[in-house]
């Protein structure tokens, strides 16, 4: 479904104007009603009728949820890599369990789905941007956290045989 008003009486611009979603503007609106819009770089970018507003396809969106993913999963990438640096410098004869073959792949799956996976979810639920970082770092802590003890129980349990 296609939701358009046609804007005409202005020196600046006449024509239609198209939107995402019918919205408080354009669901009241009516034939010979008056709006004042906001126009930039000659486009209609929204309509303003009394208190309500409403934004139009055009408008440029703003979405920083994904770029405070982006950093966010940079950095923990950074801090995980400087991490098993940091122990195969420490213990270069016993870096065990922290190598890629026990721990390394799951923490980078975890961080990357606490980070994008996060994020992306934080663009959906309309969730502000300032609350990408610190969910992602504590889920990332959590979840590895609970990677990390079932990694070591899994070792110190003894290999348990058929009894047959």
């Amino acid at each position: 479904m296609r939701f358009e008003a046609t804007l005409s009486g202005t020196p600046y611009w006449n024509g239609v104007v198209a939107f995402g979603d019918p919205g408080p503007v354009l669901r009241q609106l009516r034939t010979g009603d008056r709006v004042d819009a906001v126009v930039w770089r000659g486009a209609v970018m929204r309509l303003v009728r009394y208190d309500d507003e409403q934004a139009t396809a055009d408008e440029p969106r703003d979405e920083p949820q994904m770029f405070a993913g982006l950093g966010v999963t940079a950095a923990l990438l950074a801090a995980l890599a400087a991490w098993f640096g940091l122990v195969r410098l420490v213990r270069p004869d016993d870096p065990e369990p922290w190598t890629w073959r026990l721990l390394g792949r799951w923490l980078l799956g975890i961080v990357l789905v606490a980070g994008l996976g996060w994020a992306y979810g934080a663009l959906l639920l309309h969730v502000p941007w300032q609350a990408v970082a610190p969910v992602a770092v504590a889920l990332t802590a959590v979840m590895s956290a609970v990677l990390i003890a079932v990694r070591r129980r899994q070792r110190r349990a003894p290999a348990v045989a058929g009894s047959g």
